[in-house]
């Protein structure tokens, strides 16, 4: 990879510097190339302080939620399925983020890879307008799915005040009991959903990154498609001689190369930066679906209840099916890419170009036939099919059950 220097300001940036901006304000590292202008409250050493503190409370979060198997007892159906829920599912979101912000450097050095340095080399308008199309697409869609679970979950939780008198209750940790109506339980109470909301956001800011690096990542593919199949206008030029279209048709192929080569080794930085990503998130779809069926069956079935259901298992397939199939466009994309390099124009050169071109080209192919896959656990693909496997084996576990 690069070192990172100048670069020339387009949409993609654009689009990456404010997504950055959002992830900077929940706590993430700045994942662009340059500062971000947030407010400055945002960058000062006591908002430092404030986001330390939080995390360290993600962790009190997660072990009073794991205490609370064993002082809750006298939960509704719901709140039981709740708990399991949140007490199997934070943790993952915890790693999630943090494997993220963990890959700071590389997460900078893959997207001024794909934002600037290969989009200097060769943009097609249209291809990035349809990329920026569908990044932001997937990422107003996570970013709402997130959002919704949150306000349905706080909804119910007033909704059950208002209905019943008993406590404001979201998050179920080992202190305090339900009927604890104290000052100092409330507090509590209140402290543990902001704690979630922080944790909720960082973790959706995260998929919003992994999301547009994978998407941009797939049409970087595109592009080189794009490219290959526009150099055979090389010889479309008539005031060049067909030794002179030839030397051009020669350095215009060893510039796609070049771009091919370094696309691959984007991949490889993808994978192992959001590897764990895609990963947690295919354990956590599983978890979930299983818990959200047997929730639908056991608990009271009205209206509040089942829309936090609905949108827990909404956000958690959407985020899923985004992920994966995000992922598998990159092999879709990158499989079509050796008709695009045979397609390139090299029937036109002669002689000993015609055969420098043909080894150079062979070559290209042969390594553009090798399979681009991105993996979970270093052995689920991520692709369309493996999506709906894994919803169709949720289904299978629960079946077990019922």
């Amino acid at each position: 990879m690069s070192r990172l220097g100048k670069y020339s300001e387009a949409k993609t940036q654009d689009f990456f510097y404010n997504i950055n901006k959002g992830a900077v304000v929940t706590g993430l590292p700045n994942f662009w190339i340059k500062d971000v202008e947030v407010p400055r409250f945002f960058t000062t050493g006591l908002f430092t302080i404030i986001m330390r503190c939080a995390t360290f409370c993600f962790w009190i979060l997660i072990l009073s939620e794991i205490g609370a198997f064993f002082t809750q007892h006298n939960l509704t159906e719901k709140q039981k399925y709740d708990r399991i829920i949140f007490t199997t599912s934070h943790p993952i979101l915890y790693v999630i983020w943090a494997t993220v912000a963990h890959y700071e450097d590389k997460v900078k050095g893959v997207t001024f890879h794909l934002c600037v340095s290969l989009k200097e080399m060769y943009n097609d308008l249209k291809v990035e307008r349809q990329m920026l199309k569908k990044a932001k697409l997937f990422s107003i869609a996570n970013v709402f799915s997130c959002v919704m679970t949150l306000v349905f979950y706080a909804f119910n939780g007033v909704t059950q005040v208002i209905r019943s008198g008993v406590s404001f209750t979201t998050v179920i940790t080992a202190w305090p009991e339900l009927n604890n109506t104290s000052m100092a339980a409330n507090i509590v109470r209140a402290l543990s959903f902001v704690i979630w909301l922080v944790l909720v956001c960082r973790t959706c800011a995260a998929f919003v990154i992994a999301i547009s690096t994978t998407i941009c990542l797939s049409h970087q593919y595109k592009q080189l498609q794009s490219y290959f199949y526009s150099i055979e206008e090389n010889f479309s030029t008539e005031h060049l001689d067909q030794v002179e279209k030839e030397r051009k048709y020669e350095e215009s192929l060893k510039h796609g190369i070049k771009m091919h080569s370094e696309t691959l080794l984007c991949t490889q930085v993808v994978q192992e930066i959001f590897g764990p990503v895609y990963s947690g998130q295919i354990t956590l779809n599983i978890i979930a679906l299983i818990i959200l069926m047997m929730q639908m069956m056991d608990s009271e079935q009205t209206l509040f209840n089942a829309l936090g259901m609905v949108s827990m298992a909404s956000a958690v397939l959407s985020t899923t099916g985004i992920l994966m199939c995000s992922a598998g466009d990159i092999t879709i994309e990158a499989a079509l890419l050796p008709v695009a390099m045979y397609s390139s124009g090299w029937q036109n050169c002669r002689g000993k170009s015609n055969k420098r071109v043909r080894k150079l080209l062979l070559l290209a192919m042969t390594q553009g036939q090798r399979p681009v896959v991105l993996k979970a656990f270093n052995l689920i693909e991520l692709s369309y099919q493996s999506f709906l496997s894994i919803v169709k084996s949720s289904y299978s576990v629960f079946s077990v059950f019922y």
